[in-house]
């Protein structure tokens, strides 16, 4: 199977070693093998887009564009640099712009 990807699996600072890698957003535990990681990861997504496709529309919400939500926000606050592992946006890059190859326990676990 192939792992097409957006951004990468390494993470910001002070993320995991293997960052992304096993990681399912709501998932208390990462998941060790990785064909079962990518076909979790995809449900979950899936999942995520069937939320939005029930309920596109912003919520009322209270005052603030905080305390608003629709379907699939969890997906939405998955793909911004808030720091959290994702596949979507990449960090291999030194604090100079330099990229540099995957943590050593990353790429083991690859």
């Amino acid at each position: 199977p192939n792992l097409f990807l957006h951004g990468g699996l390494s993470g910001a600072a002070g993320a995991p070693p293997t960052g992304a890698l096993g990681l399912v957003p709501g998932r208390p535990a990462p998941i060790d093998d990785v064909r079962e990681w990518v076909d979790a990861l995809n449900g979950w997504y899936r999942d995520q887009v069937d939320e939005w496709l029930r309920a596109p529309e912003w919520s009322a919400g209270g005052p603030g564009a905080l305390s608003r939500r629709r379907g699939g926000q969890a997906l939405l606050d998955y793909v911004v640099p808030t720091g959290a592992p994702t596949v979507v946006l990449s960090r291999h890059l030194t604090a100079g712009s330099m990229p540099q190859p995957p943590p050593e326990a990353l790429a083991r676990r690859l």
